[in-house]
C-alpha cells in the first residue's frame, strides 16, 4: 500500500481521538484531465481565503493560505500548505483579544469525481504573536476533515479552478472544535 495512503488512514483514525489551532484545512481541486498530447495535470498551486468560528466560545477567525497539491494517482493526492489565521476572541466583559498564527499543513485528499474532493490532514502552528511580536515556537496541533467542490476551466496549457470547501477542525492542544468555509483559486500544470 502507498505510504501516503497509510498516512491518510492514520489521520482518519486519529480524528476520533481527543488530541489541537485553526488549521485552514481545505479540499483542493484534483485534476483528472489530460492535455491533448496526453500530459497529465499532476501539479497544482492554489490560494484560498477562509473564515470560521469555534463552537464553544464567542470568537471568529479569518485567514488565507497558499498550497501545493500533488496527484499521486487517481483518485488520491496530497497537499502541503502554509496558512495565516487571525482569531478575534470576544470574551464577555473584556476587550477583544486578537491573535495571529502561521500554520504548516499536510493533507491526504480523495476525489471520487473531478468536481468534489474529501480531505483530512494535520496542521502545526509554528509562529504567532502571543508575546506581542511574531515568534517561532512549538505551537498548537490541529486536525480536520473537509469537503470541497470546484469548477475547473481549461485555458492555454494550464487548468484553472475555483473551489468552495467546508471544514470541521479540531484544535488538539486546546480540545476545541471549529467550522470554516474556504474560497480558493488554483491552477494545475
Amino acid at each position: 500500500m502507498e505510504p501516503c495512503l497509510w498516512i491518510f488512514i492514520a489521520v482518519l483514525v486519529w480524528l476520533g481521538c481527543p488530541s489541537s489551532a485553526q488549521a485552514q484545512i481545505s479540499a483542493p481541486h484534483i485534476n483528472w484531465e489530460t492535455q491533448e498530447d496526453g500530459h497529465l495535470f499532476r501539479h497544482n498551486f492554489g490560494t484560498s481565503i477562509s473564515t470560521g468560528t469555534p463552537y464553544e466560545r464567542d470568537a471568529y477567525f479569518w485567514g488565507f493560505a497558499a498550497n501545493y497539491t500533488y496527484l499521486i494517482g487517481f483518485p488520491w493526492s496530497c497537499t502541503f500548505a502554509i496558512a495565516y489565521d487571525q482569531e478575534i476572541d470576544r470574551p464577555s466583559g473584556k476587550p477583544k483579544e486578537i491573535s495571529n498564527t502561521l500554520t504548516a499543513i499536510v493533507t491526504g485528499d480523495y476525489s471520487p469525481a473531478q468536481w468534489v474532493t474529501f480531505s483530512s490532514g494535520i496542521g502545526k502552528g509554528f509562529a504567532d504573536d502571543s508575546n506581542g511580536s511574531f515568534n517561532f515556537h512549538d505551537g498548537d496541533w490541529a486536525t480536520g476533515i473537509s469537503m470541497g467542490m470546484s469548477v475547473p476551466e481549461s485555458r492555454f496549457e494550464v487548468l484553472e479552478s475555483i473551489s468552495l470547501s467546508f471544514s470541521w477542525e479540531w484544535n488538539i492542544s486546546q480540545q476545541e472544535p471549529s467550522v470554516s468555509c474556504d474560497l480558493g483559486y488554483s491552477w494545475s500544470f
